[in-house]
């Protein structure tokens, strides 16, 4: 039998290349398709941190005008979704599902979020007492019931599931625990991080000096369109101290709004200067902003745009 001849150094040579060739190859395919995963895990991120955004941009403003439809005044953020039905329900659970559409007293629909509903991914939400729909007071010195990472202060907080770790077994519509991590499942206190194998929530906070810096600009309108009434049937000026003013605010005569006297808006330290004939300045309790007013201006000055 005729015995193969030997690889010379020339074919030998040739196959380690083509051997060291075909692994780099591989390797590469391997270093691409875990590249390409990681930008879609990426992409993916980016776009539920753009969606929470414009969630909490639609409840900062509803906060301002659609709250206003509940006749108790403005500033509150809607009630969770408790049962997964995609609604808000008012009751004493402050930590469940974000709604999805809102039905407002007026029967027109409000959409919050559904681009994540059908992956049982939509986004949880808490929202402190205070700060509901239904809750009977609410002011500048209304404080946010929770903390983000220990810093305290946060009306409301979103909260975004990442892929479920171990233990986490989902679909499950309302046990926060097959969703979240760590300190996020009791919904008061949230982190933000904690390592991909131990916490992956997105967390994205809405303080109370958010909604206040907005509120009380639409508490100020309320009380400058009160005074523009009072100046004429006042010997064309406004109230000249607070008790006078305090007295204007609550008189039907000049038509304040109920919900600024039911919420205590002008109760702990508010205060009220005239700086002038037809002219004059407030500060809400607890908010840094001092709002300034001329009658017959169109607009009110503020001294800044946060609380």
């Amino acid at each position: 039998m005729r015995q193969a001849k030997p690889m010379g150094k020339e074919q030998r040579g040739a196959a380690l290349v083509l051997m060291f060739v075909t692994m780099v190859l591989v390797l590469l395919t391997v270093v691409m398709s875990a590249l390409s995963n990681r930008n879609v895990h990426i992409a993916q991120a980016r776009e539920r941190q753009e969606e929470m955004q414009r969630v909490k941009d639609v409840l900062l403003g509803f906060a301002v005008t659609d709250s206003l439809l509940y006749g108790r005044g403005p500033g509150r953020l809607p009630c969770p979704d408790i049962n997964n039905s995609g609604a808000d329900t008012c009751n004493t659970v402050n930590f469940r599902r974000l709604p999805q559409t809102l039905t407002l007293p007026s029967t027109s629909p409000l959409v919050l979020s559904t681009e994540y509903a059908g992956l049982d991914q939509q986004f949880w939400y808490a929202v402190t007492p205070a700060y509901k729909t239904s809750s009977t007071l609410l002011n500048s010195r209304s404080v946010g019931a929770f903390s983000i990472d220990g810093v305290a202060g946060y009306a409301a907080v979103l909260l975004s599931p990442g892929e479920a770790l171990s233990g986490q077994n989902r679909p499950h519509n309302t046990q926060a625990d097959r969703y979240l991590e760590s300190t996020n499942v009791g919904g008061v206190n949230f982190v933000s991080t904690g390592g991909v194998n131990v916490l992956n929530d997105t967390v994205l906070g809405i303080t109370d000096k958010e909604i206040m810096s907005l509120t009380s600009v639409r508490v100020a309108q309320e009380v400058k369109r009160v005074l523009d009434v009072y100046y004429p049937a006042n010997g064309n000026d406004y109230p000249l101290d607070l008790t006078s003013f305090q007295a204007a605010m609550i008189n039907p005569t000049y038509g304040a709004a109920a919900w600024v006297a039911s919420n205590d808006w002008l109760g702990g330290t508010f205060t009220y200067t005239r700086t002038g004939a037809g002219q004059a300045r407030i500060q809400f309790e607890s908010c840094a902003i001092q709002f300034s007013f001329g009658f017959g201006a169109a607009t009110i000055a503020r001294s800044s745009t946060s609380c």
